[in-house]
């Protein structure tokens, strides 16, 4: 009995589909279904990209120029990395998981930025702020910091040296540029990016530093309204 060879069978379009996929992974993370403590690292691995859904939710409602100019040295931070890892290209742990080399972790120096932003910006520039709230509101953003990198250990997405290095980046860089923009305050440069047509046009300003909590100033003005509006409405009956 003579053996046929098989001819070779072309790709189907289902095969070329699948071989030009790619997963996004802003939010890809994977997590050990059997490991209840796996799928909480899980989520505190979506920190960064629930805060940078925050942003521009707050760039796109609020319009402050505090928000603004943070935002740009959280996107500077991130170039910041992709350029540090492109340089010593240190493969993750975990070839599987993640896209990209893993030295600095990307996560904690996303997150000690914003923990050490927020921080320096407290104890520099927010003078009505109390010193109970500024210690505690600075223990929560480290802690949360703390939490988010170590998930990254935690999923073998990097290792224990990739995110101490990431977050030391992210810290130094987090309170340099927090010094930075209050530079660029004091010498008048945000007051002339104000005056710019352009933030007219999307009415920008900059009131953070007016008030301690902007949300309870304007609680307060809508309870002034709300109350005068009842005399009026009294006196009308």
């Amino acid at each position: 009995m003579s053996n046929k060879s098989s001819a070779p069978t072309s790709p189907t379009p289902s095969d070329i589909l699948a071989a030009s996929l790619a997963t996004l992974d802003f939010t890809h993370v994977f997590y050990d279904v059997e490991d209840p403590l796996s799928l909480g690292m899980a989520y505190l691995s979506l920190v960064p990209q629930g805060l940078t859904i925050g942003y521009a939710t707050l760039m796109l409602s609020r319009r402050e120029m505090e928000t603004f100019m943070m935002f740009a040295g959280q996107l500077a931070n991130e170039l910041i990395n992709g350029i540090i890892k492109d340089i010593i290209k240190q493969e993750r742990p975990n070839e599987t998981f993640g896209q990209g080399y893993g030295m600095p972790s990307a996560h904690s120096q996303f997150i000690f930025f914003y923990a050490a932003y927020l921080t320096t910006w407290m104890y520099t520039r927010a003078i009505r702020f109390s010193a109970f709230k500024r210690a505690y509101r600075t223990v929560g953003l480290f802690i949360l910091a703390i939490l988010v990198s170590s998930s990254r250990v935690y999923l073998s997405y990097h290792t224990t040296e990739q995110v101490c290095v990431g977050a030391g980046i992210g810290t130094l860089f987090g309170v340099f540029y927090a010094l930075f923009i209050g530079l660029l305050r004091d010498t008048g440069v945000v007051d002339w990016v104000l005056s710019w047509p352009l933030a007219h046009l999307f009415y920008i300003k900059d009131t953070c530093l007016d008030h301690e909590s902007t949300i309870e100033m304007e609680y307060k003005r809508w309870q002034h309204v709300r109350q005068k509006q009842k005399i009026i409405s009294k006196k009308k009956d």
